[in-house]
C-alpha cells in the first residue's frame, strides 16, 4: 500500500504505508500543472497508477512508478 502527497516543488513523494519510508519521488510533470490548485490524487487498485486531479477539471493518469503521464481527461 502507498500514500502519495504533493511537494511544494511541485513533484509528488510515494510513501510506503509499510515501513513509514518514502519509495520514490515523481518528479514534476510540465503537463500536469502541479501546484496550488491541485484537488487531489488516488491511487489505481494495483498501484500501478496515479490519478490527479486539476482545479482545470482535468484529470492525468500518471504511472506511479516512473511519473510519466499515460492518460488525459477533460
Amino acid at each position: 500500500t502507498q500514500l502519495a502527497c504533493l511537494t511544494a516543488g511541485g513533484e509528488v513523494a510515494i510513501w510506503s504505508v509499510k515501513d513509514g519510508k518514502r519509495s520514490h519521488t515523481l518528479p514534476k510533470a510540465e503537463d500536469a500543472g502541479f501546484g496550488v490548485g491541485n484537488a487531489g490524487m488516488a491511487f489505481s487498485p494495483d498501484g500501478g497508477l496515479l490519478y490527479v486531479t486539476l482545479s482545470s477539471a482535468r484529470i492525468i493518469a500518471r504511472d506511479a512508478r516512473t511519473g510519466k503521464t499515460v492518460k488525459a481527461f477533460g
